[in-house]
């Protein structure tokens, strides 16, 4: 009798691998064509509206996804608890999901950007000079970003100015810091 039922459970386990890749094959497809539909829709219409909407999905990601906002809470909890309220750490990790959907937005909005009057329309740069400078004198410059939406354009406005990075001769330096 056991072995009836650890073969009926092994054949039950392996149905649900095979319905998990059957999802995926046909989860994946669908979520690529709404992205790009996505994309589409969103490049006819202004930054700010855009922004906007996205910042409303943001909102409506974090009422959706359970398991995602859980474990920001959780996060945040753990680095803020003594300092904030609970309700002040659930108000920030909403925020969490609304700058992630802007950031996204900002990228939709962004991708056919290829000139340096297009990004200028969005983002102020300050210290230009210093960076052309330090760059003709064949210094080098290192360049720091934070992970802001403005913040990640950085390497696409080092290419418009026409500063190519040199490559790193280790493709992965901090791999060497880690245990």
């Amino acid at each position: 009798m056991g072995d009836i039922k650890e073969k009926f459970k092994k054949r039950k386990m392996n149905w649900k691998k095979r319905w998990k890749k059957i999802r995926r094959g046909i989860k994946y497809p669908i979520l690529v064509f709404f992205i790009k539909v996505f994309i589409l829709i969103f490049r006819m219409f202004s930054r700010k509206f855009v922004l906007k909407v996205c910042s409303g999905l943001g909102k409506l990601a974090f009422i959706l996804v359970k398991q995602e906002r859980k474990k920001t809470i959780q996060n945040l909890t753990l680095i803020y608890g003594d300092e904030k309220s609970t309700d002040e750490i659930y108000k920030m990790a909403q925020q969490v999901f609304v700058h992630q959907a802007l950031n996204f937005g900002d990228y939709v909005h962004t991708l056919h950007y290829t000139t340096r009057e297009q990004f200028s329309q969005i983002v102020e740069i300050k210290g230009e000079e210093h960076l052309k400078a330090a760059y003709e004198a064949g210094k080098g410059v290192l360049s720091l970003m934070s992970h802001t939406a403005p913040g990640s354009f950085q390497p696409y406005y080092l290419l418009l100015w026409g500063i190519k990075p040199l490559p790193s001769p280790d493709p992965c330096p901090i791999q060497r810091l880690m245990i």
